[in-house]
């Protein structure tokens, strides 16, 4: 079941231990790894269940994992607090505490937690991606690359660090490499929506706007439960002179994300080609306004209230 468990397949260790349990050959840690297995499988209140009255570290990591499933992140945290002054081997909860604190945007509390992780396990696979994620946040791709490479010669069937591997590629913008790995992760993975996501920004990368369309088209239907293919499929749009369409995902985008200065340009950019500048106009105006606007969508600005007022001036 550990190795199972390690290939993220819940289901198949569930019933490996179903298995060991009937013929007398349980692993004295079966709750641990039954909560693990439940988690996977996103059955958080069995994953509680299946470690109740265990206090050591690693039965509170299950229930911070499940806790977190669960959407509950003030008891996930005091959950991983606890399990750090547990009894008992703490290399996975603090790996699991990196991870979480990571993603709470806890950048240094993070690096603290894997790196005591490490120090207790040193091949601890999730304190490395962390260490890996950290990396690749602060500007450093190519120690981010050197961990996950390392993770994938030891875990080749292990999707999400093939995810890892082609983003840490990504912002080398090293693209042959990436489909190279894309191309395993696909054997891994062939349904998996980021499969799909990585193939599309590839072709984005290599301006191969038509060949975006291709591979989101048949996906339209459920492109609003991801707005990264959503963005992607309108930008495609949009190159390859389908305006209208462009501005009818585009609209949705900028309401869900006004932040995203990507997307209101390419909202202002369908609305000028639609002629329609005044509309372009009132898109851009509100970043206009930060204290440091993108000198592209500045001009993009100047140039809708050129067209919107008929004048050759400055704005």
């Amino acid at each position: 079941p550990r190795t199972l468990i390690r290939l993220n397949d819940g289901v198949g260790a569930i019933a490996m231990l179903d298995r060991l349990q009937s013929i007398g050959r349980i692993p004295a840690d079966h709750r641990i790894l039954r909560g693990d297995a439940e988690i996977f499988g996103g059955r958080f209140a069995q994953a509680i269940e299946a470690v109740e009255g265990d206090h050591s570290a690693e039965a509170w990591r299950i229930r911070a994992l499940a806790l977190v499933g669960m959407g509950e992140q003030d008891r996930a945290q005091a959950a991983f607090a606890q399990g750090a002054s547990a009894p008992g081997q703490k290399s996975e909860l603090l790996a699991a505490f990196a991870r979480f604190a990571l993603d709470a945007g806890n950048m240094e509390q993070a690096r603290s937690l894997a790196g005591q992780s490490l120090a207790e396990q040193p091949g601890n696979l999730i304190a490395l991606q962390v260490q890996a994620r950290i990396a690749g946040m602060s500007g450093q791709p190519e120690r981010a690359l050197a961990i996950y490479r390392g993770l994938a010669r030891d875990n080749p069937g292990r999707i999400d660090i093939q995810f890892g591997l082609i983003e840490a590629l990504g912002s080398m913008r090293r693209f042959e490499e990436i489909e190279k790995v894309l191309k395993s992760a696909e054997k891994l993975a062939p349904d998996h929506p980021k499969i799909l996501l990585y193939k599309a920004q590839l072709a984005a990368e290599r301006h191969e706007w038509s060949k975006v369309r291709e591979l989101l088209q048949p996906k339209e239907t459920y492109l609003g439960e991801m707005p990264e293919l959503q963005l992607l499929y309108a930008q495609a749009l949009l190159e390859i002179g389908q305006i209208e369409q462009a501005r009818a995902y585009l609209a949705p985008l900028l309401l869900r994300a006004p932040d995203n200065e990507l997307v209101r340009i390419l909202l202002a950019r369908s609305q000028l080609a639609g002629d329609d500048a005044q509309a372009a106009v009132e898109t851009l105006r509100p970043a206009t306004l930060r204290a440091d606007p993108d000198p592209a969508l500045m001009q993009l600005f100047e140039s809708a209230i050129r067209q919107a007022t008929g004048s050759t001036g400055k704005v």
